[in-house]
């Protein structure tokens, strides 16, 4: 948690973006689907944590290079061959060339991972010491370090220890990461926002006693704008609609299987042995 709360300034400028566009497609009248304006917001916090760059859903407010339904196809294929496992052998090239089940959306994701890395490697290499100004400098700024800076800052330190070669496997294990963080931060993000909004709209009564705690807050100055993560946790309303919402609605697909202790347990009348 120490190391994911470094990344919030990434968070608030694609917060910024978001309310910005809410506020002009609520003064022109337009009709929004918010799942699809949350997958968008979540896709492009992703990218800002990951590569420092945003995607661009919020900017254009559509499925750039079909990611989001490659997402969709990939998780259907995902379901139906981990269950029919034998095909997948056989069915995933096919899918691939034909770029069916979400192979085309994969292939724009892999691109524009390959450009970021090859944008980072083509830059002008400063000599060390500037890099070192630069990384200063950016924690200055309160932004995060990318993963390259703090690779090279090691590096700096102890070259023998950190190696050139050590920053080079970094970069590659890293693209990895990339897409496993996009793939399952963005639709897990999205489907959690997206049941929360469904469940307060759905209890007028509790969207009205959340606006009252933040309306309390705001008034004895406990918020910022955008509000912080620690701010946030202070709230002890908000947190309890957050934490009912992901138990109505989980975003995890996957079963959560329990041991039953020994003998055997009963709950709500029923025994499981």
């Amino acid at each position: 948690m120490s190391s994911l709360v470094t990344y919030e300034p990434y968070v608030d400028d694609c917060a910024r973006i978001f309310c910005r566009r809410l506020d002009e497609m609520s003064k022109a009248g337009v009709a929004l689907d918010m799942g699809h304006w949350f997958q968008c917001y979540a896709f492009d916090v992703i990218g800002e944590i990951t590569l420092s760059e945003r995607f661009g859903f919020l900017d254009a407010g559509v499925d750039v290079g079909g990611v989001i339904g490659a997402l969709q196809g990939n998780l259907v294929y995902s379901t139906l061959v981990g269950i029919y496992s034998s095909l997948n052998p056989s069915l995933f090239p096919v899918m691939s060339k034909f770029r069916l089940g979400g192979a085309a959306g994969k292939a724009y994701l892999n691109a524009f991972i390959d450009q970021s890395v090859v944008k980072r490697k083509v830059e002008p290499a400063a000599p060390m010491k500037e890099q070192e100004a630069a990384i200063h400098q950016a924690e200055d700024r309160s932004r995060p370090q990318d993963f390259l800076s703090k690779w090279l800052a090691f590096h700096s330190e102890d070259p023998t220890r950190f190696t050139a070669f050590n920053v080079f496997v970094g970069m590659i294990s890293n693209i990895v990461g990339m897409i496993s963080n996009i793939v399952a931060g963005s639709d897990t993000t999205s489907t959690t926002l997206s049941g929360i909004l469904y469940y307060l709209l759905e209890n007028p009564h509790t969207l009205a006693k959340l606006r009252d705690e933040i309306n309390d807050f705001q008034r004895n100055g406990l918020v910022s704008s955008p509000i912080t993560f620690k701010e946030s946790q202070a709230k002890p309303y908000l947190q309890a609609v957050i934490k009912e919402a992901q138990r109505l609605h989980p975003a995890t697909g996957l079963p959560m299987p329990r041991v039953v202790p020994e003998g055997g347990a009963t709950i709500c009348g029923t025994f499981f042995p």
